[in-house]
């Protein structure tokens, strides 16, 4: 076996690792877009109103809320009472029960004074299970446009063409030595 031979055949493994590392990661960044997309399983804070527990830029995840059973002290995701297309991540600082009807008193961590308004068991989102830091960024990035592109396509393709490109670059290199092997070089009489 001679040095070039050795040297190629020690990249061989690692080289198609990589490939397959970078369709590995675009295509499980695809899975997140998909799950965020159907399930939205996670919630991006965009304010620092549960400072510092929860922070601008962390990502909550969010499960479903039975309002009977919610207990002041616990983080809800509700629908902004002004815009119904935001969520709202505060804490539940009071319940009231009237009639049929539970009321919910909210505050974020950070803010002085309760919401202005009592939030209604059909506004309630979920509740929050866990907390990711910073993780919301990522989300964010990874939904637009330009993070499918950056973050799904660029792996994806480049891993494929990465695997291409060895893989004709290992059969150049066959063929050459085929030929080589087959049609001697002729020799001074």
């Amino acid at each position: 076996m001679d040095g070039k031979h050795g040297l190629r055949a020690a990249w061989s493994v690692p080289i198609r690792l990589l490939a397959a590392l970078l369709v590995l990661a675009g295509a499980g960044l695809c899975q997140l877009i998909i799950l965020q997309g159907v399930f939205e399983p996670f919630h991006v804070v965009h304010s620092g109103s549960m400072a510092p527990g929860i922070a601008t830029g962390d990502a909550v995840v969010v499960r479903e809320a039975d309002a009977g059973k919610l207990k002041v002290g616990e983080v809800i995701v509700f629908r902004d009472w002004d815009n119904k297309e935001n969520l709202v991540v505060h804490r539940v600082v009071g319940i009231e029960d009237m009639g049929y009807t539970r009321y919910f008193s909210t505050k974020g961590d950070a803010n002085p004074e309760p919401d202005p308004v009592r939030i209604t068991p059909g506004s309630i989102v979920g509740v929050c299970w866990a907390r990711v830091p910073r993780f919301g960024y990522l989300m964010e990035d990874l939904v637009s446009p330009m993070g499918f592109v950056f973050f799904v396509l660029v792996p994806v393709v480049g891993g494929f063409c990465l695997a291409l490109a060895h893989d004709l670059a290992e059969r150049a290199v066959l063929r050459r030595h085929r030929r080589r092997r087959f049609h001697p070089m002729p020799t001074a009489a």
